[in-house]
């Protein structure tokens, strides 16, 4: 199973797939590793990723690194699918970014409008 975390200004939006099929997701007021050891006793999860526009929590990362086969935090040097052509590139925001690399994950090779 993967997690996915979108941590947000004032709230952290939460999704655990198996397979392409959503099986658990919340919305919590933050998201700390307590919230991430809970899930991790109840699924099997192998795989995250989490994009912040918050800013990083090394604290998270470290513990979801140890417990994963994958762990990935989305930032601006992160290697994507698609080329990003903002004009300044790192100030593009993560959740922008994610919801692009979606599109093109379901429509590839096509010309996409997404709309954040």
């Amino acid at each position: 199973m993967n997690l996915v975390i979108d941590q947000g200004n004032s709230s952290s939006k939460i999704a655990i797939f198996k397979g392409d099929k959503i099986v658990f997701e919340n919305i919590y007021k933050s998201f700390s590793v307590d919230e991430a050891q809970e899930l991790l006793k109840q699924f099997e999860i192998k795989k995250g990723i989490r994009s912040s526009v918050v800013g990083d929590d090394d604290r998270l990362s470290e513990y979801m690194c140890s417990e994963l086969q994958r762990w990935i935090d989305l930032t601006n040097e992160t290697e994507i699918p698609i080329e990003n052509l903002h004009k300044t590139p790192k100030t593009l925001g993560r959740d922008r970014i994610a919801a692009c690399i979606g599109a093109n994950y379901l429509q590839p090779n096509q010309n996409l409008l997404v709309i954040d």
